[in-house]
């Protein structure tokens, strides 16, 4: 029987897969505790998905790129500061949600003063951030996960994921919805 255990972080991963190793008198083949980040790629390259996906710095240069190129607040954006951070944070977020650009510059029509021009703003970067990744070619975490649940769904898996017995997910609570969708 081949089961596969999904969990949240690659520390859960770890710990279960020290139980199972455990419970198995210290034998354990093949991975049977991953998480969706590990599986994605495998998914991405069965269904001959060429596009690389970003690493999380490269994830927050991008974010510095659109940042700045967005102006507004965020025009002197520094690489290595806390805006920077907190901006790849923000759009790697709103990637996850699947929160349209279109959608951000609406609501921001919908608030006054200050508010209004942050989310402005962030709408800006937020388009600048998905013109990037398509002029450049690449896919960032939301992406990915976006692509490998439209790979799965007309069945490109691994081999290892064709024929799973068993698949358990653990602990994915606030999964977005490429996650669920996977």
């Amino acid at each position: 029987m081949l089961a596969l255990c999904v969990v949240a972080t690659p520390l859960t991963a770890a710990r279960r897969a020290r139980r199972l190793c455990d419970a198995q008198d210290g034998i354990l083949f093949g991975p049977a505790v991953s998480t969706l980040d590990r599986l994605v790629p495998g998914i991405l390259a069965a269904a001959g998905e060429r596009r690389p996906v970003l690493t999380p710095l490269a994830e927050r240069l991008l974010a510095v790129r659109a940042g700045r190129a967005a102006g507004g607040p965020f025009a002197d954006l520094a690489a290595d500061g806390g805006l920077a951070g907190s901006l790849a944070d923000t759009l790697a977020e709103l990637r996850r949600g699947e929160v349209d650009p279109e959608v951000a510059r609406a609501a921001a029509a919908r608030l006054a003063g200050g508010p209004a021009t942050r989310l402005a703003a962030l709408a800006e970067a937020l388009d600048a951030h998905e013109e990037a990744l398509r002029d450049l070619s690449v896919l960032d975490r939301a992406g990915a996960m976006r692509a490998a649940a439209a790979a799965a769904r007309r069945g490109a898996l691994p081999e290892e994921l064709r024929e799973l017995d068993l698949l358990l997910v653990d602990g994915l609570v606030s999964a977005s919805p490429a996650e669920w969708d996977l």
